[in-house]
């Protein structure tokens, strides 16, 4: 199976989202539109992404072959 995401930019999202709760300019379930905008994702990348921060998950989410 092939990765979704590479983690090289799973890790470029992960910093944003990192930098974007230290500011406390947005709750984080308020943070996908920051994401669409920021790296020009839909909102079932970006709702992904989000929830694969929110738990704490570096692990890889594989696409089914």
């Amino acid at each position: 199976m092939k990765e979704k995401y590479h983690p090289y930019f799973r890790l470029k999202v992960f910093n944003f989202l990192n930098d974007l709760r230290d500011s406390g300019e947005v709750n984080m379930f308020g943070a996908r539109p920051y994401l669409v905008d920021e790296f020009d994702l839909d909102k079932k990348d970006s709702s992904e992404l989000l929830s694969m921060y929110m738990e704490g998950s570096l692990y890889t989410v594989k696409e089914a072959s």
